[in-house]
């Protein structure tokens, strides 16, 4: 509706909402299945301000009276006027306006907490009053191109900070995708600069208040990630939740429970009374810490469960031993110190225009060929996970990857977008470079564990480190026939390499890790293998007819 000519008019119309038949038996969300009005209301000082009114403010007057001076209408105190509003108020109204019950995507458009409506159909979709939404500090200050010059371009200097920045808009990207809620455990050293990169990428949406504290409870936490739907949720120090729990074997247990609760897009059901629907999200979150999540379980003596490893992954944040989160230090500045207090300055000062920019683009996007999101996100997915060098039959390795990959991809098309000015080779750079060192910190896979203990026994039984017994009857003491690390020999026609068992265990390191790599070098033929499963065999004697001990018989030229 267009704004009123007349000075006179306080309060409009803009549109109604009515809900159907279904919506009213259907809806199990604790809403208010009444009817609305979407109003624009004229203050004191003379601003339009947008309020959802529900029925009960025109049950007479008075409640029309005392709900719109609440909401700022100036005094009146001439009782007609009130009643002539409310006449007006209850007129038919033809343009009709839809609620959500969630903040996100809904049908090509973009709602967001802070009241904001992205999107071709923004005028006709709101956030349901309901979901109280005042906690979110969404919100905007400065324009993009301060925001890119006096925040985002520290993150040149910082990996940790590119990919906080980066992962803080890929939120919006899991609408596109067919990916589940997931995140990372930044963790460093105190003073080493996380809240520094906490509040950069807090300033892609809005304030540092953006942040919410890990001391809270698993109601609390549903409630939360609900209200960051199709967005990112940021949680600060880990260390909070040891207030709800007594000892490190029960803070690995509540650890790894919220990790679970946080990744799995869904609350508890509750009591009818209480909430008769569970809440749903679909988020990215980002969570930090003096210690890495696989540490915290460590000292709980609580092996982490393979879906939490790939669902939050550890990145380690201590990238210089001085400067803490930053590998160089910008012009003007001699110390990080300093540098995190002008930044932390910064990311007050300028903060929420880049995710609005970012996800009006994906829509535009969207609108003019639908599809063309997910194509764009697809293959900046894969182009980064080229550079991984995975095994493909490696489900872990490959889902890790991918959590990674949708940060490049963020980050890709927000340099097409104009809301990041780093070269997306820049930003793949210092995103492959902290998979690389999460890599170095988290457990091996299953399939990792064996290409590994693979690597080492190549390393290890190399031709200049095994007594060649083929040139000839050799001399050799018992001790010398003791410590070898192996022999070459000649076998049944062929040379192989022979090797304790005792000595090819001790080079792998667990004996259930090398009783795996047999089987497979058998079933390869990388392992010779007698009847009855027998695959030891007694080399041919060294020192005129000394016997060697019983060796596994490796062939050289598939040892690859």
């Amino acid at each position: 509706m267009s704004k009123s000519q007349s000075s006179n008019v306080l309060v409009e119309v803009v549109a109604i909402y009515i809900p159907d038949a279904e919506h009213v038996r259907s809806s199990g969300d604790g809403t208010s299945s009444g009817s609305y009005r979407l109003i624009r209301l004229k203050d004191e000082r003379g601003d339009w301000r947008e309020l959802i009114m529900g029925a009960e403010p025109l049950l007479d007057w008075r409640s029309l009276q005392k709900y719109l001076s609440v909401n700022g209408h100036p005094p009146v105190v001439d009782n007609s006027y009130w009643q002539d509003l409310r006449e007006k108020l209850m007129q038919p109204v033809a343009q009709e306006f839809k609620l959500c019950n969630t903040v996100g995507y809904h049908d090509g458009v973009y709602l967001d907490s802070c009241g904001s409506v992205l999107g071709k159909d923004a005028s006709i979709y709101r956030v349901h009053p309901s979901v109280n939404l005042e906690d979110i500090h969404e919100g905007q200050r400065g324009t993009l191109e301060e925001w890119k010059k006096n925040v985002a371009a520290y993150a040149e200097h910082s990996d940790p900070m590119m990919l906080c920045i980066c992962a803080s808009l890929s939120g919006a990207l899991l609408y596109f995708t067919d990916m589940e809620s997931g995140g990372f455990q930044l963790f460093a050293t105190t003073s080493k600069g996380k809240t520094t990169i906490f509040c950069a990428a807090c300033s892609v949406c809005g304030n540092p208040s953006f942040a919410r504290k890990w001391y809270t409870t698993a109601t609390a936490i549903e409630e939360a990630a609900f209200k960051h739907n199709d967005n990112v949720f940021l949680l600060d120090d880990t260390a909070l939740l040891e207030e709800h729990t007594k000892s490190a074997a029960g803070l690995a247990n509540l650890v790894q429970q919220m990790i679970y609760l946080l990744s799995s897009g869904e609350g508890k059901q509750r009591a009818g009374t209480y909430q008769r629907k569970a809440l749903t999200w679909r988020i990215i979150y980002l969570s930090n810490g003096e210690k890495s999540l696989e540490a915290i379980a460590r000292e709980g003596n609580n092996n982490r469960m393979g879906g939490s490893e790939v669902r939050c992954i550890d990145v380690p944040c201590n990238i210089h031993p001085l400067w803490g989160v930053f590998k160089s230090l910008p012009e003007g500045f001699n110390g990080s110190r300093a540098l995190v207090e002008h930044i932390e300055s910064q990311a007050m000062t300028y903060f929420g225009t880049a995710k609005p920019v970012f996800i009006e683009g994906l829509l535009k996007w969207e609108n003019e060929k639908p599809g063309s999101v997910r194509k764009r996100v697809d293959h900046y997915m894969r182009k980064f996970m080229g550079n991984c060098k995975l095994d493909p039959s490696d489900g872990r390795a490959v889902r890790i990857a991918k959590r990674f990959a949708l940060t490049y991809a963020a980050g890709a098309i927000a340099v097409e977008l104009g809301v990041l000015e780093f070269s997306k080779a820049q930003i793949g750079r210092a995103i492959l470079s902290l998979y690389k060192l999460s890599a170095e910190e988290r457990p091996l896979s299953p399939q990792e564990a064996l290409k590994s203990a693979h690597n080492r026994v190549k390393k290890s039984f190399r031709r200049k480190h095994l007594v060649d017994l083929t040139v000839g009857n050799l001399e050799l003491s018992d001790a010398q026939v003791k410590s070898a690390r192996g022999f070459i020999v000649n076998f049944r026609g062929q040379e192989v390499f022979a090797v304790t068992r005792r000595q090819f265990e001790a080079q792998i390191g667990r004996k259930d890790l090398a009783s795996q790599l047999i089987n497979r070098y058998i079933a390869k033929g990388v392992l010779l293998s007698g009847k009855n499963e027998v695959h030891t065999f007694q080399p041919p004697g060294g020192d005129g007819g000394k016997r060697l001990p019983r060796c596994l018989f490796l062939v050289p030229e598939l040892l690859k």
